[in-house]
């Protein structure tokens, strides 16, 4: 198994493809400072509403069984939802067995941040 790199070299072993994967998500999910250009500076200068008390507390805290398998019946056949290769399949069959996993992996990922 070998994955292309962001510098355009593969990598072929374990350790080297998990380093290139973890890099790719922490560039796409950093965050990044917007530019403001003529046509933006409109859209930031209107007040848009806040989230209430209610929808905040919906939003902020930790996923729950319901909420993933939610999102996993949405998921398209043969797409694979992380980098474990994993089609959207395999979680539907297996997902009481794979349920408490999932969630101690976000669990940890969040503690991480």
């Amino acid at each position: 198994m070998q994955i292309k790199t962001s510098n355009g070299s593969y990598a072929t072993n374990d350790p080297n493809i998990l380093k290139e994967c973890n890099s790719f998500y922490s560039r796409l999910c950093s965050s990044k400072k917007p530019t403001v250009t003529s046509c933006s500076d409109n859209l930031f200068s209107q007040e848009h509403p806040s989230l209430n008390d209610i929808y905040e507390k919906k939003c902020k805290g930790l996923l729950s069984e319901k909420e993933c398998l939610e999102a996993l019946k949405t998921m398209e056949p043969s797409k694979s939802p992380g980098t474990d290769s994993l089609p959207a399949e395999f979680y539907k069959v297996f997902w009481k067995d794979v349920l408490y996993v999932v969630l101690t992996k976000a669990i940890r990922r969040v503690s991480l941040l």
